[in-house]
């Protein structure tokens, strides 16, 4: 490709005066056609007149009516025509269509000018295959009617002329009317019965598709219910999952208290608070196997947690914590005054669901029910004395029981 471009880029366009060239319809003269070159060896089109670049480029095949925009008068004439115009581009010039009159053959452009018809009725006769059009001139004839004067030859009334009418036969001119009507009526009727069944086509179509979609619907709607059905399992299973985990957890802390009301202080040694603590309940304090103190969000205290040996000594600590009624002071010695007098409180520790679950029962439940509490790892709830007491396990149980 390199080696015909520099080719022609050498010998062609040196010989034409050619400074830059493209691959593109241009206006140059053609370059030789017997010389022979090395790597093309023959130029197509260099005969090809200009009228006939003009026809096959505006695609014009026969007679036609064409439309030339941006026509120019011609400075001088090359021809016997009444107008002659100039035009800079192709483009401008575009195929219009015609009419052609039924009587005289006569041909004019399809517009509202020269057809003297509303852009409407245009429509109609170009859309319609059967219908006839007539130009002005040949209705007039059609409905003229000859009148002529003849100069009477009686000496009594010479030199006054007589207007006599050629005579119409009534009922010819009404069977004519009657045979057009008749033609145009068949004509209407049979584009008619073609639109309506055309129309009635389209509506089967339409009820098929209809009946089509509806046993879509139908089987869309039961695989809807069938998915409905397997989400509210999948809903009730993955409840039923939540639960054992969080039932999990609870029990991993069924041997651990958490104590709160303890202020913590520097240097401070968690083991021998608890061991305090278990001196001041009245337990034993081998029941202690680790004490440490758990992190809180700021602004709130932070308290302990104890992990006993047996899971049945954490009741012995929260029935002891009970009947002592602790405060901070009887663990630790030497507290602010604001400090001193906190309560401590001693109880099973819970899940972080388990803490959630159990505010946010008290928050909704306060107003109906009278106890809401939390007994091994389990959150509980009582409307009065004599009602039975209901296990919350999730958020759902809290909305049913409001």
């Amino acid at each position: 490709m390199m080696d015909m471009y520099e080719e022609f880029n050498s010998s062609v366009a040196g010989a034409l005066g050619l400074k830059e060239f493209k691959s593109r319809k241009a206006s140059f003269p053609p370059p030789p056609v017997n010389k022979k070159h090395l790597t093309f060896s023959h130029i197509f089109g260099t005969s090809t007149s200009s009228l006939e670049t003009f026809l096959l480029d505006r695609k014009m095949k026969g007679p036609c009516w064409l439309e030339v925009r941006q026509a120019q008068a011609a400075a001088g004439k090359v021809s016997w025509c009444k107008l002659e115009a100039t035009c800079d581009k192709m483009e401008h010039v575009t195929k219009n269509p015609g009419l052609e009159c039924n009587k005289c053959g006569s041909m004019v452009h399809a517009n509202t000018t020269c057809t003297e018809l509303s852009n409407k009725q245009l429509n109609v006769v170009r859309s319609a295959d059967n219908l006839d059009w007539t130009c002005n001139p040949c209705i007039q004839k059609s409905l003229r009617r000859g009148s002529y004067v003849i100069p009477e030859e009686d000496e009594e009334f010479a030199g006054s002329p007589r207007f006599i009418n050629s005579s119409v036969d009534t009922k010819k001119f009404l069977a004519e009317i009657s045979a057009e009507m008749d033609k145009l009526l068949k004509r209407e009727m049979k584009e008619m019965n073609k639109a309506i069944q055309y129309c009635c086509g389209k509506v089967d179509d339409c009820l098929e598709f209809m009946e089509t979609f509806k046993e879509k619907i139908k089987e869309l709607e039961k695989k809807n219910i069938d998915l409905n059905n397997k989400n509210k399992h999948l809903e009730l299973h993955m409840q039923a999952l939540e639960q054992r985990v969080n039932e999990s957890e609870q029990k991993v802390l069924s041997k651990v208290l958490e104590i709160q009301g303890i202020p913590s202080a520097e240097n401070e040694n968690i083991m021998e608070v608890s061991k305090v603590l278990a001196r001041k309940l009245q337990v034993s304090v081998d029941h202690i196997k680790t004490a440490k103190r758990m992190p809180t969000k700021p602004g709130k205290p932070a308290f302990i947690q104890i992990k006993l040996c047996d899971e049945e000594k954490t009741s012995e600590w929260v029935a002891a914590a009970r009947s002592a009624n602790l405060i901070s002071s009887d663990i630790v010695s030497h507290l602010p005054e604001k400090d001193a007098r906190t309560k401590i409180f001693v109880r099973k520790a819970l899940t972080h669901h388990y803490k959630n679950l159990l505010w946010v029962a008290k928050q909704e439940l306060k107003d109906t029910y009278k106890y809401v509490w939390c007994k091994d790892g389990r959150v509980l709830a009582r409307k009065s004395d004599k009602e039975r007491i209901t296990i919350i396990r999730c958020a759902a149980d809290v909305k049913n029981l409001m």
